[in-house]
């Protein structure tokens, strides 16, 4: 006896195998990748930056209060839109939220300006990449 598949059961295994391959691939990026930000390691700087919540930063969304996290650290970076070379509305996309995904990819040196912008750091209970106590991949997130 022959069975054929449906179109419907094609497309939700075709689903499975790309979501699957998505999350394994980048997991490899994170955990492999030597230009991968020192992911979990809290640095002894983060004790003295100011703690501010998601939902603060979400209140900072417009052009002129723009705030962005990136590796768990909040930047007020309004009054650099109109230099970013990548343009404006890519910054703005991710305004008054977490960018990290996005800024990945960045330099060293892209990673070393952002410090003039740095405003304070999220919560403990809300980090995603400074989590005292948890596995340290790379040492090169920015202090």
């Amino acid at each position: 006896m022959d069975v054929i598949a449906s179109n419907s059961d094609l497309d939700a295994k075709e689903a499975l195998v790309a979501a699957t391959s998505f999350i394994t691939n980048t997991i490899r990026t994170l955990i492999y990748n030597p230009k991968t930000p020192n992911v979990g390691h809290a640095s002894d700087n983060d004790d003295k930056l100011n703690q501010i919540s998601l939902s603060e930063v979400s209140l900072h969304d417009l052009p002129d209060d723009c705030w962005i996290i990136i590796y768990d650290r909040v930047y007020d970076v309004t009054n650099f839109l109109d230099n970013h070379v990548g343009g404006f509305d890519i910054i703005m996309e991710y305004a008054g939220r977490d960018s990290t995904v996005a800024f990945a990819g960045h330099s060293n040196l892209a990673l070393s300006l952002l410090k003039q912008y740095e405003i304070g750091i999220l919560p403990p209970h809300e980090r995603i990449y400074r989590y005292p106590g948890t596995l340290k991949i790379s040492s090169s997130l920015p202090e």
